[in-house]
């Protein structure tokens, strides 16, 4: 199976192997303007690929379970191994592919990750985040008002600027020479 991912900054067309994908994570490096790019976010359409066509599948599996009985199971279901229709035989073939010394395959790396940070969870907590984030920026604005400095403050800053003024010539004036 072929992948082909396009560089969104030149158009530079790569086929890519799932090896390939698995060890970068799905990132590339364009080797013509430098850039670096998800290539699960730029995959582009094969245009040798034709995907084999599902209808005498559906066809099959509505025509099974008119005539399954209470007590069988259903023959046909997306998830069988062992069908004769070629495109779910490719989905299976996808979703159980590992690369070699590897146990991750498609199944698992999508659990792994539903259950690493759900979506559901991630968007509360980005919405929680913009609204406490809003507030903030409000209380700030309506409550914030600059403090007048003291006479004190402007005086010790004046000293401080004059010692580190003499302090600089006197350097000059006889280590200089």
């Amino acid at each position: 199976m072929r992948y082909l991912s396009q560089c969104p900054s030149c158009q530079t067309v790569y086929q890519l192997s799932l090896m390939e994908l698995n060890i970068t994570q799905g990132m590339v490096r364009c080797a013509h303007c430098h850039h670096i790019f998800d290539a699960y976010s730029c995959f582009i359409e094969d245009p040798e690929y034709s995907p084999p066509s599902i209808s005498s599948y559906i066809t099959e599996m509505l025509i099974a379970h008119q005539h399954n009985t209470a007590g069988d199971q259903l023959k046909y279901t997306a998830l069988n191994q062992r069908s004769d229709n070629p495109f779910i035989r490719h989905v299976n073939q996808l979703m159980s592919q590992s690369v070699d010394g590897s146990q991750l395959n498609l199944y698992t790396y999508l659990n792994y990750l539903d259950t690493l940070s759900p979506i559901h969870s991630i968007k509360e907590e980005q919405d929680i985040d913009a609204v406490k984030i809003a507030e903030k920026q409000k209380s700030t604005f309506v409550t914030a008002k600059p403090k007048k400095k003291s006479v004190l403050y402007y005086l010790g800053w004046g000293v401080i600027h004059v010692f580190l003024i003499s302090l600089l010539l006197y350097q000059i004036i006889f280590f200089h020479q």
